[in-house]
């Protein structure tokens, strides 16, 4: 399959939806992967044809439906899947239908045991029935399910050798080095007959304690511009095209940035469509072509624990060393939000030109995050967070 891309949040017009499917194509990739129905999806599909790409169209399953009892939920769950299939179906740009997204893995967040493992019986027989719907629907385009790599993996797989024969390729999502260096074996001992598609691939995520980096407060710390860059090109050169032949391609997560753990954790491109570091990173690993140099942010720093409404000052340093000159011609913007909240009482006032602050912290004690984003006239952009902590 090749390489592809994820969604973002991006209002969805056409001229937006064709400069994204632009630079996705420039940049060496050839599918794009839905999770979703969504208003915009004939401007999505017409944008793939004109572009050449294909999509890879996903149905959302919720995983705090009652799978076993819901009856109701499931049911029109299949009904969007009918309606869509047949409308869809025809159309160029459809490369194939996907079902779900993690789900199997997350019912743990709702159902304990011995419960649980009745729920995921329930959802595979689920994702049976509706693999048998798309196949009568359209002969013609092959089924993915998609599952979350954690530990608990192998016992998904193992379940699914049998209960969903109609599914022709295991779609997973995978991140951290540990795991997805694993994979190949993992889908080889306990599903070895059907390829699978690394359905999501990116920077460590912050979900797994076992391998997430945190900081004093046990928060967090996303990684740098530099870090995000070497994940995507290391996972997709060294566990995703070497593997051709048992694996069918790799998604990189995700297209734009998204407040998932932070506001700029993932993302191959900003909230304003500006490109970020590992967006040309992917696009000379893809297409083998050498980009401008666009300059990087290594770090903020500052005090990294501070009073209630107290004052602190905060500067960024560059890829390489040094600190940005008040001479420079580049746009910074400084913002801070507390983690999933997305309004502060903070006051930030930029000094040297931008290329400082001076921050007034909120006067609610909790956990917060500074930004800062800096762009190019070129419209390229690099982020940097950092986690404070406000006593």
């Amino acid at each position: 399959m090749g390489q592809e891309w994820r969604d973002g949040y991006r209002p969805m017009t056409r001229r937006l939806i064709e400069d994204d499917f632009a630079k996705i194509k420039a940049m060496g990739s050839n599918t794009v992967r839905r999770y979703g129905i969504a208003m915009a999806d004939h401007n999505i599909l017409a944008a793939a044809r004109n572009h050449g790409l294909k999509v890879l169209y996903g149905f959302w399953f919720e995983n705090r439906v009652d799978y076993i009892n819901d009856a109701e939920k499931l049911h029109h769950y299949q009904e969007q899947i009918r309606s869509t299939v047949l409308k869809y179906k025809d159309d160029p740009s459809i490369l194939g239908w996907s079902l779900g997204n993690e789900v199997w893995g997350l019912l743990k967040q709702r159902f304990a045991a011995p419960y649980l493992t009745e729920e995921r019986i329930a959802y595979l027989n689920f994702i049976e029935q509706s693999a048998r719907l798309v196949h009568q629907l359209d002969p013609k385009h092959p089924v993915f399910m998609v599952s979350e790599h954690s530990w608990d993996l192998p016992g998904e797989l193992f379940e699914a050798a049998h209960a969903v024969p109609s599914v022709d390729v295991l779609g997973i999502n995978s991140y951290y080095d540990h795991y997805i260096s694993q994979l190949e074996h993992v889908v080889r001992e306990y599903n070895w007959f059907r390829p699978y598609l690394v359905s999501e691939f990116g920077p460590p995520g912050y979900w797994d304690e076992t391998y997430t980096k945190l900081n004093d407060f046990q928060v967090p710390v996303e990684p740098s511009s530099v870090e995000k860059s070497a994940s995507y090109v290391r996972q997709w050169k060294k566990y995703i095209a070497p593997r051709r032949g048992d694996d069918v391609g790799g998604v990189a997560f995700t297209w734009r940035d998204r407040m998932e753990e932070t506001f700029t954790w993932f993302g191959l491109s900003d909230y304003a469509g500006r490109l970020k570091p590992s967006y040309y990173a992917l696009a000379k690993a893809w297409t083998g072509r050498r980009v401008l140099p666009q300059p990087q942010l290594a770090r903020i720093d500052g005090p990294e624990k501070v009073e209630s409404g107290s004052v602190a000052r905060y500067a960024i340093s560059l890829v390489g060393g040094g600190y940005l000159s008040a001479g420079h011609e580049l746009n910074l913007k400084w913002d801070i939000r507390r983690d999933n909240v997305f309004e502060t009482d903070a006051t930030i006032t930029p000094v040297e030109n931008g290329t400082q602050a001076t921050i007034r912290l909120p006067k609610e004690p909790g956990d917060y995050r500074l930004y800062v984003y800096l762009s190019t006239r070129s419209n390229a952009v690099d982020t940097a967070a950092v986690s404070i902590h406000v006593r």
